[in-house]
């Protein structure tokens, strides 16, 4: 697109140059309504804040670290601000480490034989974005002779705090009551396998200490002395995209899983286990793509039904008869994927159980299996943003599945409408591969080189004399490429985010997928000069990427042109759009 795509960056009275908004709506004719909520940002941070959004770092305000949080965070496409640190419980949040429902976590399970369908399921949201049902509360990771699950092991390492967000990982924002006393650890929620912390605070103010065991289950303690009551525990965390869009990796055989991953099974376990693989026809020597689809279409059939007969064997006659709801599928499932050779554990919280499966390349990735309730009752959601994966989930989906409450259909109590459609939708904005494959940006993405997509350590190609040439010499023998962007914002308010829409083709017009795009502004009529990168986002397997980005709060009210540019690579020549 030529220089004509230009953005106006405006103030709001009142707000402008001290604050942040996160939208501002007014009816024509009548009295403007207040539709939105003021960050303020300490003026000491202002200049850190602007730099770091330049960057594309999504933090407003001081820079993570343990006892600081940041003002606010952005998260596809919104503004959220830290949660409240009122240390009450009066809206019926669970006390972590003083027990009661939603507060507990399993230190085993066993499948039993009540196969029929759950009544009303209760739910209680600590994240924000919300991932509703799919909180971490327990996660287990090993299969006794009697078929209990449990953690294989009960160690703990510390987990450091601190940091700013890695390159294309998502945020949330988690906030608990827990009842400390000191060198106790106190089982807490996660919001995804890996989740790192970025920083923390506490009402009163405490210090604390972060740690996680072998399955992920998560705690936290304070060693300070004399730090025993009730505390408001408020933490910013980050987690892979690819562990909520998962994906499987294709040319690779289950038998190329490293076999120190899986669990082992107790000898019973395993053979009834190859019983129902004989039945299912699946081995070590088939590729893994193939055998979860035919895992994941199998469990996801299970019926909410009369339980089966009861021959001594829970996991045989739960899967002979596909009889089950969530827990009864993800135990069922955990014991079958393990026996194959795929590292799998079973994860539940107070309303839901699922699965998460570990792959080479890609970590470990949740799927969800689905379940039979009549009602959802969702608990302290309703002021909050919905977290929407970045990638359609890729198995088999049966009519049952479909229709189930982890997916927010049916009788769904404590969200708005508006919630649950942004909740049912995949997010196609700014992002990035996290720590997956990546092939959850189509067939394809990423194919033509294996570098890492963000490196972008080096010098940016973008607008402007005082940025990098567009034409490299010593790439004349590359492919050439054109980066457009096709669809701005016409105006933009400082501390805002809005959507860039931009493509990136090879000289003969095919897009390129997998491809870091960096979005710059420059002051109009200026060359390109003085431009600063505001976004970045990744291509997807048609050269497209739609990217969020987010204006610094304290940039100057004028007009401004919008850029794209690609920095290149082995094969491609980098380009700035005209």
């Amino acid at each position: 697109m030529s220089r004509s795509t230009v953005l106006a960056i405006a103030g709001l009275i009142g707000i402008l140059g001290s604050g942040l908004t996160i939208a501002l709506a007014q009816s024509s004719g009548s009295m403007p309504t207040k539709l939105h909520e003021d960050i303020e940002v300490p003026k000491d941070q202002r200049a850190v804040t602007s730099e770091r959004l330049g960057r594309g770092v999504p933090i407003i305000g001081p820079k993570p670290e343990a006892r600081q949080n940041p003002t606010a965070i952005a998260s596809q496409g919104k503004l959220l601000p830290e949660p409240s640190g009122d240390a009450s419980a009066e809206k019926g949040e669970p006390v972590h480490g003083r027990g009661g429902f939603g507060a507990d976590r399993k230190t085993e399970s066993r499948a039993d034989y009540f196969t029929g369908a759950d009544n009303e399921l209760h739910y209680i949201e600590v994240f924000n974005p919300s991932i509703v049902p799919f909180k971490r509360m327990s996660s287990l990771d090993a299969v006794r002779e009697d078929y209990t699950l449990v953690t294989n092991s009960a160690a703990r390492a510390d987990v450091a705090v601190g940091g700013e967000p890695r390159a294309g990982r998502d945020l949330f924002w988690g906030s608990v009551m827990v009842q400390l006393r000191p060198g106790f650890d106190v089982p807490i929620p996660s919001v995804a396998a890996g989740m790192r912390i970025l920083s923390y605070e506490t009402t009163p103010a405490t210090n604390l200490i972060f740690s996680k065991d072998a399955a992920d289950n998560y705690y936290l303690r304070t060693d300070e002395a004399g730090s025993t009551g009730t505390y408001k525990a408020v933490f910013l965390s980050e987690a892979s995209p690819s562990y909520f869009a998962p994906a499987s990796p294709r040319n690779m055989l289950v038998s190329d899983i490293p076999k120190g991953k899986v669990a082992k099974l107790p000898p019973n376990v395993q053979l009834a286990a190859q019983s129902v693989l004989d039945k299912l026809r699946l081995h070590d020597k088939q590729p893994v793509d193939e055998v979860l689809n035919e895992l994941v279409r199998y469990f996801r059939s299970f019926d909410a039904k009369s339980p089966p007969q009861n021959t001594g064997n829970v996991y045989l006659d739960l899967v002979n008869s596909q009889a089950g709801v969530c827990r009864h599928r993800s135990f069922a499932f955990m014991i079958t994927a393990s026996a194959v050779g795929i590292p799998t554990r079973y994860v539940s919280n107070e309303a839901h159980a699922w699965v998460e499966v570990w792959l080479p390349d890609s970590n470990w990735m949740r799927i969800d299996l689905g379940g039979a309730a009549s009602t959802l009752n969702v608990s302290n959601a309703s002021d909050k943003a919905m977290y929407r994966p970045r990638g359609e989930d890729p198995f088999p989906k049966p009519e049952a599945y479909e229709e189930n409450y982890t997916r927010l259909e049916g009788d769904v109590k404590g969200l708005r409408e508006e919630q649950i459609a942004e909740r049912q939708e995949t997010y196609a904005g700014s992002g990035g591969q996290g720590e997956g494959n990546g092939s959850f940006f189509g067939e394809g993405a990423g194919e033509a080189e294996s570098e890492d997509p963000f490196d972008d350590e080096g010098p940016l190609a973008g607008p402007g004399s005082n940025l990098p040439e567009t034409v490299d010499e010593r790439g004349a023998d590359k492919i050439p490429t054109r980066a457009q962007v096709t669809l701005s914002a016409d105006t933009g308010y400082r501390g805002e985010s809005f959507d860039v829409t931009a493509s990136l083709v090879d000289v003969d017009g095919n897009g390129i997928g997998g491809m870091l795009l960096n979005v710059f502004i420059a002051p109009a009529g200026n060359g390109g000069n003085d431009s600063f990168r505001i976004g970045r986002g990744v291509t997807n397997d048609e050269g497209l990427a739609i990217i969020t980005v987010e204006l610094p709060t304290d940039e100057d009210l004028r007009i401004y042109e919008v850029y794209v540019g690609y920095n290149g690579n082995k094969t491609y020549q980098n380009t700035v759009s005209k």
